[in-house]
């Protein structure tokens, strides 16, 4: 059974899971402007003060609670403003929609092996829209906020590692083309000595082919052949 719940967090009993919460309070009031009349002072009304709602949530480990992962998106929700509406037994509390505008963990205990075994998470929400639920902020709005806040910085995150990426794969395109030409000039290289080397072959075989022709003349010659 839900006993509070706010948005995408439930403070439930029920026999596989307890998520406890203490120290309910809501807070209203006014602003107000001191008014002088007649040698009597007195305060007029100014306008309303946004409602505030406090909470303590207890988060146990033993009672089949993820304490981490809890605390870590309860933290993350206050910094990212998100809002819903404040039930209590599944009935609305308040018609406004109420931001979660701060989280902070005021206990902890943690086991030998590092695990959290329990915390305590003070809660605080604000009114973000009118009283009758009209106007303000709005439903969602929160979230949104989280995606052009939030977002932000991880799409920077993106952008900046697309960036480096871009870097590494120009030095490594760079190098590839400095070893593609070392490697065409290396075998430019090599056909040209290998062209060299055919032309020197072929001259060394007419030198031969010379010397061998003339040895048979002068053969001839010594042993009165002669001319035919």
């Amino acid at each position: 059974m839900d006993i509070v719940s706010f948005g995408r967090f439930a403070f439930m009993v029920d026999a596989a899971h307890i998520r406890g919460a203490t120290n309910l309070k809501l807070t209203a009031g006014c602003e107000t402007e001191d008014v002088t009349e007649n040698n009597e002072k007195f305060v007029k009304f100014k306008a309303s003060n946004a409602r505030e709602f406090t909470m303590r949530a207890i988060l146990d480990r033993r009672l089949n609670e993820d304490v981490e992962e809890t605390l870590k998106e309860m933290t993350q929700a206050a910094e990212n403003g998100e809002t819903g509406y404040l039930l209590i037994a599944g009935r609305k509390l308040l018609e406004c929609q109420m931001m979660l505008t701060a989280a902070s963990m005021t206990a902890c205990e943690i086991a030998p092996n590092g695990q959290m075994v329990n915390c305590n998470i003070d809660l605080t929400l604000k009114q973000c829209s009118r009283a009758d639920g009209s106007g303000g902020t709005g439903s969602g709005s929160g979230k949104k906020s989280r995606r052009g806040g939030g977002g932000r910085g991880r799409a920077s995150a993106k952008t900046g590692d697309v960036n480096r990426m871009i870097e590494v794969r120009n030095v490594i395109g760079a190098a590839a083309g400095n070893a593609a030409t070392r490697a065409a000039l290396a075998i430019a290289k090599a056909k040209q000595s290998g062209s060299d080397a055919k032309k020197q072959s072929a001259a060394m075989l007419a030198k031969a082919n010379a010397g061998s022709k003339q040895n048979r003349l002068n053969s001839k010659l010594r042993t009165g052949g002669g001319y035919r």
